[in-house]
């Protein structure tokens, strides 16, 4: 369309070209016989008494004038017909674009639908690919767990505040305890630096905790005497803001967990859904404290965990009473129908990303 808009213009150009110089041959026709007049009526008013000299004159200024008339038109019809063939040049120059243009819009349609269903075959392709690669690397972790086996305990020392150190770590699963009789030798399946960091603790635990996404279970468990570091390894560094309310920071293996957990559920959208909630739970003096019940995510979109065994599952009159009971703080650890073991009256909130998560322990720990 640009091609053709552009040999319009030219065409009206030339056209405009050979109108203008066709009214100035025109118009200095119109001059050369506007000079010949006079020199008739004076040739009339004289009669017999113009003179020969003046005669002479007269034809030569004719005759020049009209020599230069005859080379003006000359020039002029030379002009034209160059621009007429100009133009018929230009024409048919952009005819030919025009058309070379088209097959070319051809081609490069032509190419542009092979490019497609090649990225589509590649993306088929590597698709296929991932989910081949997917099933080894879950058999290849299911090796590797048979492997290591199923329970593995850590050691993670609390850097030493002040004085000489009491612990040693000789290789990378030994801690010696050095006391003043004798020096205590203890075995782990890693025993960590007191000065690793909580990136170094979650590449370690990653692998296994991931698996979650697999259908495994996995339990994380935490266990020292009180300020040996057990809520920084977990959760991370928990302090308050100026209003009380709780702040997390350089986060734990929990967190950093989730946070993965969440990154690899929204690269596998196209094959998977996964669905995440969450429950805390505290043990205090053999009595079961629910955290989350009662912050503003569990009253806005919490729901009470309710085990339906084999009875209840005959007589559904249970089942609405347990319902109608967990308001009271009621916590009773069952096994429900599948199994598993359940603390029935928890409140439990489904969260749909990282920073819920978060926004959930602040709450919990802020209450």
């Amino acid at each position: 369309e640009q091609v053709k808009k552009e040999l319009r213009n030219k065409n009206l150009e030339n056209q405009r070209i050979i109108e203008a110089e066709q009214e100035r041959i025109e118009r200095e026709k119109s001059r050369a016989s506007n000079r010949m007049r006079p020199s008739f009526s004076r040739k009339k008013r004289q009669g017999s008494n113009v003179s020969m000299s003046g005669s002479v004159i007269h034809h030569e200024e004719t005759r020049t004038a009209d020599q230069s008339m005859k080379e003006m038109s000359i020039k002029l019809q030379n002009d034209v017909m160059s621009l007429r063939k100009e133009h018929d040049l230009v024409r048919h120059t952009s005819i030919d674009e025009i058309n070379s243009l088209q097959n070319l819009s051809k081609e490069w349609s032509r190419q542009a639908g092979r490019a497609v269903e090649a990225s589509r075959a590649e993306a088929e392709y590597l698709r296929e690919k991932l989910a081949a690669e997917s099933a080894m690397r879950l058999k290849l972790l299911n090796e590797l767990q048979d492997i290591r086996g199923t329970v593995r305990v850590y050691c993670r020392p609390k850097p030493c505040s002040g004085g000489e150190p009491t612990i040693t770590i000789p290789t990378h699963d030994i801690l010696v305890l050095n006391k003043d009789t004798a020096a205590l030798s203890f075995k782990f399946d890693r025993v960590f630096s007191p000065s690793s960091s909580q990136h170094e603790i979650f590449s370690e635990l990653e692998e296994p905790l991931i698996s979650s996404l697999d259908g495994f279970n996995v339990t994380l468990l935490a266990f020292g005497q009180q300020r040996s570091g057990k809520t920084y390894s977990v959760l991370g560094d928990c302090g308050f803001d100026s209003r009380g309310q709780a702040i997390l920071q350089c986060y734990g293996v929990q967190l950093q967990t989730l946070q993965q957990l969440f990154t690899i559920a929204s690269h596998r959208t196209d094959r998977y859904k996964d669905t995440f909630s969450i429950t805390i739970v505290e043990v205090h003096n053999e009595k079961l404290i629910d955290l989350v019940a009662g912050t503003p995510l569990a009253d806005s979109d919490g729901h009470v965990v309710i085990c339906e065994t084999r009875r209840d599952k005959k007589d559904r009159k249970s089942v609405v009473i347990a319902e109608s009971s967990w308001h009271k703080g009621k916590l009773e650890i069952k096994t429900n129908i599948d199994g598993n073991t359940v603390v029935q009256g928890l409140v439990t909130v489904p969260i749909n990303s990282f920073e819920d998560a978060c926004t959930l322990w602040q709450q919990s720990i802020t209450k």
